[in-house]
């Protein structure tokens, strides 16, 4: 049985989604040869759908591995190029066109051809002509073309001249209404050889076509036909029929029976046995079945529902003949074994439907034919032919036990709530698939959260472990004990270790935004604004009259560092760049004074920046150092411009560690390492600002509780309120922090209204 698809034929990566190919199975569609026979004009109804070329097109490449295509483009619109597109880049299960030549009559008129199969994964061959014999002795399988007029005026001439390039069984499709220049059309509806048939198909997408074929096929022997029939006094009523149509083919026909095989040594026979033949017969049967096989030249077996495309009692009974007659091929290459199945509503009175039958049996004994097939289907009066395909559904299922499956393309919108697989920062190796967390009852104090944006750290790890770590959405529901939030409400999420389209996260985790705080991108400027806030408050303790010098002051992080430690009283700041546009951009955004922007040689030693330092500083040294980003080292000569009790912070990137430099073993120096991803610093920052006010320890901050039960009164939260603006530039009023509401729905306020995450904060 032909196989018309290859793992090496260059079929798309999207019908296996990748996995290995391993198994095929037989698919069924109509003969378009059976179809050009039959003349009728075909529509999309009945048995065979074909209402656009491209319908036909997948008949043909069903029939045929590796057709030679002819486009005659100077007849057609470049736009008929969508109806073949997928057999030439691979889209379909069939190997498609194993050559296409496109011919038109300029190089300029050829260019939009060529844009159009820039993604074809066959051989396309782009030809200037000026006539068919351009062509040379080339054959095609199939030539494409059109012509300006209606149908009736296709050119006789023309035709002609493509029927000379075409194979002896090619096939040349005439579209109609296509607008181009065609050579010698002279108006003739001739067809230039009687020979020719057509068959016209009226189309629902794109133009209506005609398939022109040559008939003229070599006669057959007018040898006799052996009809045998089942060991009974009945003739069956089929036999009779292809009595009848055989004498109009002035064929004389014989009937014998399986006694009779000794005599039909190379003889032509039509088998008319029962299809359950082979589940009953006795010895003797079997012996002349035998004979049969060695002695006969060709056999045309015809059953009924046998190959199960319509599901039957009496197919399955047969079933077992079916799959002897394609062991025999194999076995006993010196017969031909041909074989046609019959639907069982097929009406075997009827001469039109028989002659299917003997069109199809004339085929079969052609010896000019240079492919045959033994194996055909009759449904609703069409003649279909099997052939072997990939079965990528099935590859699927075999990858996926083994755990080996790639992920397949599907709408993300009608999947539900979905989790991304860990894995590298790899689109090939990252997929969705149902999160099933999502159907587990809500904690009391959880929310889910519809994802709207999801923030891409830039200090994050470059796998998939913390691509959700930073995100925006609304509020979808809501656990018992949630208080401050609605549906709808949008809010920031952080600290999710899997990207998920909904995620569930504590109260506590969540900044609720106000109307002005754009979704798209603020999880990552909220989270570096507060990242920044931490290493300057809780790590280094900048305070009035430091020095300061951030490493990389360009970058996201550097800025904000360089926002809140220019809002320090009396802080005296140094940044280093790469460039002198960077430390433009910085003198103009923060009105720093021009030998506070450094720019720096990544490449070379930092004893130059070192000596700057001591001078600036009047030789007292840098009281707090922060380095961030590539690029940023902190050597031996950096660490002696430290002054005396200075401190350093070192923000690590992605799987980045801190080598101590032994200048830091010296005196009275701090240093500590801050791991982005580790942190969740937004309810651990307030405790940190509240708890000195009300004279605990931060630990001892429960965010799950009103200020009012931690004792602060109309006094003290008047005093608070003055200290969140100091620090965290957030105006809230006094009732807000006697509120019955609790501290975690506070801090979401105080960050959503923070001067600091502000519409034009974000677009530093």
């Amino acid at each position: 049985m032909t196989q018309v698809s290859s793992g090496a034929s260059g079929t798309s990566q999207a019908l296996t989604d990748g996995n290995e190919k391993k198994t095929t199975k037989i698919v069924w569609k109509a003969d378009p040869e059976a179809l050009l026979r039959r003349g009728t004009p075909v529509s999309s109804s009945g048995s065979v759908e074909i209402s656009r070329l491209r319908h036909w097109l997948e008949l043909e490449c069903h029939k045929s591995a590796g057709l030679r295509v002819l486009v005659m483009a100077s007849t057609l619109h470049s736009d008929i190029i969508a109806e073949m597109s997928p057999f030439i880049t691979g889209e379909t299960p069939y190997r498609g066109f194993a050559q296409l030549t496109i011919a038109c009559s300029s190089d300029d008129a050829l260019q939009q051809w060529k844009t159009q199969t820039e993604k074809a994964k066959n051989t396309v061959i782009f030809t200037v002509w000026n006539g068919i014999s351009d062509m040379g002795e080339s054959k095609f399988d199939l030539i494409i073309a059109g012509h300006p007029g209606a149908r009736d005026e296709t050119s006789g001439p023309e035709l002609a001249h493509w029927q000379h390039a075409m194979t002896l069984s090619g096939r040349i499709i005439i579209a109609h209404g296509q607008r181009g220049k065609t050579n010698g059309t002279n108006g003739h509806n001739t067809l230039p050889d009687a020979n020719i048939a057509e068959l016209q198909v009226k189309s629902s997408h794109g133009p209506d076509f005609s398939v022109l074929v040559n008939q003229s096929v070599k006669a057959t022997p007018a040898t006799e036909v052996c009809l045998l029939l089942p060991s009974s006094s009945d003739v069956p009523l089929l036999a009779r029929t292809l009595e009848g149509v055989l004498k109009q083919e002035n064929r004389t026909t014989r009937k014998v029976y399986l006694d009779d095989v000794a005599s039909l040594k190379d003889r032509l026979v039509i088998s008319l046995l029962d299809d359950s033949f082979t589940t009953t017969w006795n010895k003797t049967e079997f012996e002349h079945f035998q004979t049969l096989i060695a002695s006969a030249k060709h056999v045309f077996w015809i059953t009924t529902g046998t190959q199960m495309l319509t599901s039957s009692e009496a197919g399955l009974k047969g079933a077992p003949l079916l799959g002897l007659l394609r062991v025999l091929r194999n076995e006993f290459p010196q017969i031909t074994l041909a074989h046609i199945d019959l639907s069982p509503t097929f009406d075997v009175s009827s001469a039109r439907g028989v002659e299917l039958i003997v069109d199809s049996w004339k085929t079969s004994v052609d010896d000019t034919a240079t492919e045959k097939d033994l194996e055909l289907a009759e449904v609703n009066g069409n003649i279909f032919l099997p052939r072997v395909v990939e079965h990528a559904s099935m590859d699927a299922e075999i990858a996926s036990s083994k755990g080996l499956a790639r992920p397949a393309s599907k709408d993300i919108s009608t999947c539900g709530p979905l989790r991304l697989v860990t894995g590298h920062m790899d689109v090939r190796e990252l997929a969705w698939e149902n999160d099933d967390e999502a159907d587990k009852p809500l904690g009391p104090e959880e929310v889910e959260v519809s994802v709207a944006d999801i923030s891409i750290d830039p200090f994050g790890s470059n796998d998939g472990e913390n691509l959700g770590s930073q995100l925006t959405g609304r509020v979808v529901q809501y656990g018992s004990e949630v208080t401050g939030l609605l549906k709808g409400d949008r809010v920031a999420v952080f600290g999710s270790r899997v990207c998920r389209t909904h995620v569930r996260r504590h109260q506590s985790l969540l900044l609720k935004l106000d109307e002005h705080v754009p979704l798209q991108g603020s999880a990552a400027s909220i989270w570096t604004l507060m990242l920044a806030y931490h290493v300057l408050k809780h790590i280094t303790y900048l305070a009035s009259g430091n020095s300061i010098l951030i490493q990389n002051g360009a970058t996201e992080l550097g800025q904000a560092l360089l926002r809140l430690a220019s809002q320090t009283e009396k802080a005296k700041i140094f940044a280093t760049v790469k460039n002198a546009e960077q430390k433009s951009q910085l003198l103009q955004t923060f009105r720093l004074p021009k030998e506070s922007i450094i720019i720096v040689n990544q490449h070379e030693k930092n004893a130059s920046l070192a000596s700057y330092l001591v001078l600036k500083t009047q030789g007292v040294g840098i009281d707090i150092m922060v380095s961030s980003g590539l690029g940023a080292t902190i050597d031996d000569d950096l660490a002696t411009c430290l002054s005396d009790f200075g401190r350093l912070a070192v923000v690590l990137g992605p799987g980045q560690a801190f080598q101590t430099p032994p200048g830091l073993l010296q005196g009275n120096v701090s240093f500590s390492t801050i791991d982005p991803d580790a942190l969740v610093i937004i309810q651990d920052t307030l405790k940190k600002i509240l708890a000195p006010g009300l004279g605990i320890q931060p630990g001892d901050v429960d965010v799950d509780r009103p200020l009012y039960e931690l004792g602060v009164d109309s006094f003290k939260a008047v005093e608070i309120r003055n200290q969140l603006f100091r620090e965290l530039k957030s105006d809230v009023s006094v009732f807000e922090i006697l509120s019955p509401n609790s501290l975690a729905y506070l801090a979401n306020q105080l960050v959503s209204r923070s001067l600091l995450v502000s519409p034009q904060a974000s677009e530093c």
